[in-house]
């Protein structure tokens, strides 16, 4: 497995400041990934169109895409959303993937002042791999929550009745075990607010529990919009998504999600966004197109 080091905090850490709330995008690593993405109909996109609003694909269609931590800070809250990947030392699917990692959470949390123990929250959008192969650790000979004061969040749909046995990749039995069985895992059922205005809420489609994250501190609003977008160019075509998606239930979410999020002139980012990650939803025509916000020192849209 390929192990960045080097580079300044600035290629993988970029943070707004909203108010009373902080937001940090924590670029993890780079996968290169195959979406094979289909229209509402079940046809394929075709290869053209789709190295048109994703000029990074290569002639399967593949792209090489960012894998996102996210950590929001909103008065004495502390979460983490997604923690993405575990140590380089474990074993996993990841080498299949050609995961190349940045100095990634764990640097950042460094550079933060941040220790493992200051989080309070781990919110986890869904169950794929890419998103809570960093949930545990093993200390001491055991696999535990690497956040040990922090409550794990997750859908109680996502969990139940499967507890993890059908995820082929087994990594979310092997980090939902350990977290419940130290007694921080809490099932959710909907919308639930955490604290101070943070919020997540039910919208399923990339998978039957899959989960945003919405942050209200005054005037400001913040979107994580986890899966529910992979790519900006879904923004526009909302019938397309990656196969496996239930695009009929993913289009729903995603239609009253940019509803909302365009009423609030939210700021947004989502798990797959690349430099700058953070932007807009707006309105174009009789639907909604992705812009990206850059600020001085971002790097600049790929």
């Amino acid at each position: 497995m390929s192990v960045e080091t080097s580079g300044s905090p600035a290629e993988f850490i970029a943070t707004r400041r909203l108010g009373p709330c902080t937001v940090t995008v924590i670029r993890e690593g780079d996968i290169r990934w195959e979406p094979d993405v289909r229209r509402g109909d079940g046809s394929p996109v075709p290869l053209d169109l789709w190295r048109g609003v994703v000029p990074s694909a290569d002639e399967r269609g593949g792209a090489s895409i960012p894998c996102n931590c996210v950590l929001i800070r909103v008065d004495d809250v502390l979460a983490v959303v997604d923690p993405c990947f575990g140590e380089a030392t474990e074993d996993g699917p990841w080498p299949e993937y050609g995961l190349q990692r940045t100095a990634g959470r764990e640097a950042a949390f460094r550079l933060l002042g941040i220790a493992p123990e200051h989080v309070t929250h781990v919110l986890l959008s869904h169950l794929h791999g890419d998103h809570i192969d960093g949930c545990t650790i093993v200390r001491n000979g055991e696999r535990a929550p690497r956040y040990p004061r922090a409550r794990y969040v997750l859908q109680r749909q996502e969990w139940e009745p499967a507890r993890g046995s059908d995820d082929p990749l087994g990594l979310a039995s092997r980090h939902l075990l350990a977290v419940e069985a130290h007694g921080q895992l809490d099932l959710i059922d909907g919308d639930v607010e955490i604290g101070s205005g943070l919020w997540v809420r039910h919208r399923p489609g990339e998978s039957r529990g899959h989960a945003i994250v919405e942050v209200t501190a005054g005037a400001h609003a913040f979107f994580h919009l986890t899966d529910l977008f992979h790519f900006a160019c879904e923004v526009e075509h909302q019938d397309w998504a990656p196969r496996g998606v239930d695009i009929v239930t993913a289009r729903r979410s995603r239609g009253l999600v940019c509803k909302s999020v365009e009423a609030a002139h939210a700021l947004c980012t989502f798990g797959h966004a690349g430099p700058p990650c953070f932007g807009h939803i707006e309105r174009a025509g009789n639907g909604y197109a992705w812009r990206w916000e850059t600020m001085p020192g971002d790097s600049q849209p790929r």
